[in-house]
């Protein structure tokens, strides 16, 4: 059996102060990304070193243009290919965002309904400034039982 955030934390009994609460206060930060004009070597070494699941690709002026994901680098090495190649060609382009001011509630309803585990959290002008995860919900669910 295969724990599902998606499907099983939607039966959690959130506190609707949690529920109310902007993504701000929850999500993880500061944000790690990577450059646009990283090699897929770069990011390997970030997913091993910081343990990260994902990493949203930034382009110079800090905007979010793309974002890689342990699998997509998984197919790289299943596939063969080279490690000095871009970060940003095996990138997804479409990405699931939420707002910092954006009810948890409602960032909640986006995660599963775009079926993700976690997203990043973007400033107006599109700068990753945060990231949203499952995970983050439910330590501030332990951390407001705590109090």
């Amino acid at each position: 059996f295969r724990f599902r955030p998606d499907e099983e934390l939607l039966k959690a009994p959130w506190p609707k102060e949690l529920l109310d609460a902007p993504v701000a206060r929850i999500m993880t930060t500061p944000v790690e990304t990577l450059p646009a004009t990283a090699t897929l070597a770069d990011a390997f070494a970030v997913v091993a070193e910081r343990r990260r699941g994902n990493l949203p690709l930034v382009d110079a002026a800090g905007k979010l243009v793309g974002m890689i994901t342990r699998t997509d680098l998984y197919r790289v090495v299943a596939d063969g290919r080279p490690l000095n190649g871009l970060a940003s060609e095996i990138a997804s382009r479409q990405i699931t965002t939420l707002c910092p001011d954006q009810p948890l509630r409602e960032a909640l309803a986006v995660l599963r309904l775009k079926r993700v585990r976690h997203a990043p959290v973007v400033d107006p002008a599109d700068k990753p400034i945060g990231m949203l995860s499952y995970m983050d919900v439910a330590l501030a669910s332990v951390r407001m039982a705590k109090k």
